[in-house]
């Protein structure tokens, strides 16, 4: 017990730390950050990709075996028979699985129906995080991705597996939506929902809006990493 705090992400880790013997008082919770975003999005990616007037259905992160943006595609058929202009949009690096999403999307005739942009940073990812009807991360495993608290920042309800991080940051009904993991129709069925359903979109949206500002925004994240450590310094001091 040579250790005065622990911080942890979230509740499980908090948890798994009791498990091994932590004191509870001496764990904290303090969850990642994020700078909320005002500037008003000045882009023209839209229009390079032809994605102007579609129903943006937005990807963002490394194209690897974890994150499974392969879902999204495997979804789309589903969503497409209900919403014929929706659109599968990928942003990130490709980490290996770039041929996989180009055959799957071959595959299931959804070539005209899905983009992916590459990694896109300042006033183009601004602007699909705008443009996009909600956020959708069907990943495999996360601790705690960072991109959900930016999606929210931007009023953007999420559709997550529910893995650590996604049950850490998403409340069923609240802020976005929950599936189970490699579960196509579960996840087709989410995003027709939302599609579909404008008022239940904007009453997510808000709240994922607030949550991030309440919770992750940074100057709170900063206040209480201070305040921690003031306490130990003071008790310290004793």
């Amino acid at each position: 017990n040579k250790y005065d705090s622990i911080f942890c992400l979230t509740d499980f880790e908090r948890e798994k730390y009791h498990w091994l013997g932590a004191k509870g008082s001496k764990t904290q919770l303090v969850p990642n950050a994020i700078k909320l975003d005002t500037q008003v999005a000045n882009s023209n990616i839209l229009e390079q990709h032809n994605l102007t007037g579609k129903r943006i259905i937005l990807f963002m992160g490394n194209l690897n075996f974890v994150k499974r943006a392969d879902l999204l595609l495997d979804a789309m058929p589903e969503v497409l028979e209900k919403i014929p202009n929706a659109v599968a949009v990928l942003a990130g690096n490709d980490e290996g699985e770039s041929q996989l999403i180009n055959e799957t999307a071959k595959k299931l005739g959804i070539e005209n129906s899905y983009k992916w942009v590459g990694p896109v940073y300042g006033n183009d990812k601004r602007t699909l995080f705008q443009a996009a009807e909600f956020f959708v991360l069907p990943s495999d495993h996360d601790s705690f991705p960072v991109v959900l608290l930016e999606a929210m920042s931007y009023s953007k309800p999420i559709i997550s597996t529910n893995t650590i991080g996604g049950k850490s940051i998403v409340a069923e009904e609240i802020n976005g939506l929950l599936d189970s993991r490699g579960n196509v129709s579960e996840l087709a069925k989410a995003i027709i929902r939302l599609l579909e359903n404008e008022e239940l979109r904007t009453e997510l949206g808000q709240n994922a809006y607030q949550i991030a500002k309440q919770k992750y925004d940074i100057k709170v994240i900063t206040d209480k990493i201070e305040t921690t450590f003031y306490s130990l310094i003071k008790a310290k001091a004793q």
